[in-house]
């Protein structure tokens, strides 16, 4: 009798300690602890009338199933009606969990502005922790921005769709304008603006300029000086932008493609007879760089300088490649231009490590639901999801990179194992405590 009282002693202590070691675990603590997110969730408003269900539990959920990359809502159904559903081990017993009719009608009542506020509370605790002053590009802040589109279809449309003509068929549509830090890891979405279907009197849909003012100015207002750069891609190389980013405070690094303008044939004229005025190496690259500065563009006071690098290095089959790139920026001359360089290249991050990431990974292109504002508050809540868990990886988890690299850790091996997890413990008493 002794020795089965001790079998079963052990068996516990060992379930115990396996418990303990769960990164589930650890994330819940994580989100919890430092950036209040029971609480935050709490704040949460809706329109309904009938309350049968707890708002907080609805918006938990989603947001749980969103940072395990969830797909569908069919999905979500699937596995909240299971014998064994893991969503129930997120809430203590007797917790209604809602079905996905009332998920759906849920999230079209909630106050798209609560969702906001709650992304807006993660980057201003990720700021106060100094976050992103330990990931800088030798030593400056960047943060890029560009255009994504969310969601497109020939048959489903709403009110803030939107639209375009694809031959000869109407296509409707939703595209934001995003802003994210850039360098090294974690990668922080700042915030997202919707652009805006063409109203009574305008002929065209919001564009991107419209957009990105709108959410540069809303981030200057709610984070202060939350970057020293602003990266961008060649359509923002125009004059209003960057007013914008001086009048914001920050320096702004603009990639040039377009000959016709002429600042461009000016530059590349005047770099045609001389020789480079500086050689680097970064890696495998030799690069060569042209850096001149007080050049003019219409309708700015800036003073802007322009930089024609060109890259070689030895490709695959020992062939020697080469590629010539050009920016412009209102960075000063004293900023080297290898850290110019290295900003532009880096402008990526937000294609590789933001809009691939959210689309492939996080499914931010997928309509779970139309209408209503919907699209937005998904979207918002993906990209809250998003950050903590790169905020999790990044701060909470050993060299999460190098081990990514190496093949000994992925992403989507890490959020199995927490999802698994989820199905063999009990985690309720983080939210409820919360």
């Amino acid at each position: 009798m002794e020795r089965v009282e001790i079998e079963i002693y052990r068996k516990k202590k060992m379930e115990v300690e396996e418990k303990e070691k769960t990164v589930l675990r650890g994330f819940m603590e994580y989100i919890h602890k430092v950036y209040q997110i029971g609480e935050e969730i709490r704040q949460i408003r809706d329109e309904r009338k009938r309350r049968s269900i707890k708002l907080c539990t609805a918006v938990y959920m989603l947001f749980i199933a969103f940072a395990f990359r969830v797909s569908s809502l069919n999905e979500i159904k699937l596995w909240a009606e299971e014998k064994n559903s893991r969503f129930k081990h997120l809430f203590k017993r007797g917790t209604r969990v809602p079905k996905i009719d009332a998920l759906r009608d849920i999230v079209k009542m909630i106050h798209g502005e609560d969702i906001e506020n709650i992304l807006k509370h993660v980057v201003s605790k990720t700021i106060e922790n100094k976050v992103l002053r330990e990931n800088t590009i030798h030593g400056l802040r960047v943060a890029a921005v560009d255009g994504v589109e969310v969601f497109s279809s020939k048959v489903k449309s709403c009110r803030n769709c939107l639209s375009r003509e694809v031959r000869g068929e109407t296509e409707y549509f939703h595209k934001a304008v995003a802003c994210m830090t850039v360098g090294s890891d974690p990668h922080i979405a700042l915030g997202i603006e919707m652009l805006k279907p063409w109203q009574d009197g305008s002929e065209k849909d919001e564009g991107e300029m419209t957009g990105v003012k709108r959410l540069l100015m809303r981030l200057r207002r709610e984070h202060h000086h939350f970057a020293d750069v602003i990266v961008a891609d060649a359509l923002y190389m125009n004059a209003p932008f960057i007013n914008l980013i001086r009048d914001i405070g920050m320096y702004s690094v603009i990639r040039a493609k377009n000959t016709r303008l002429t600042i461009v044939k000016d530059a590349l004229g005047l770099f045609k007879n001389r020789s480079a005025d500086k050689e680097f190496s970064i890696g495998k690259k030799e690069i060569k760089v042209w850096d001149e500065e007080h050049f003019h563009m219409d309708g700015t006071t800036e003073n802007i300088r322009f930089l024609k690098f060109v890259e070689s290095w030895i490709g695959p089959k020992g062939k020697k490649l080469h590629r010539e790139m050009w920016c412009i920026t209102t960075m000063p001359k004293e900023i080297p231009a290898e850290t110019v360089w290295l900003i532009m290249k880096k402008r990526w991050d937000i294609e590789n490590n933001g809009f691939r990431m959210l689309k492939t990974y996080f499914h931010a292109d997928h309509c779970y639901i139309h209408g209503e504002g919907a699209d937005e508050k998904i979207l918002l809540m993906i990209l809250l999801a998003f950050n903590l868990m790169e905020l999790f990886m990044f701060r909470r988890l050993n060299d999460f990179r190098k081990k990514e690299k190496e093949g000994k850790m992925t992403r989507k091996h890490l959020t199995a194992v927490m999802w698994d997890e989820l199905l063999l413990y009990d985690y309720s008493s983080y939210y409820e405590s919360s």
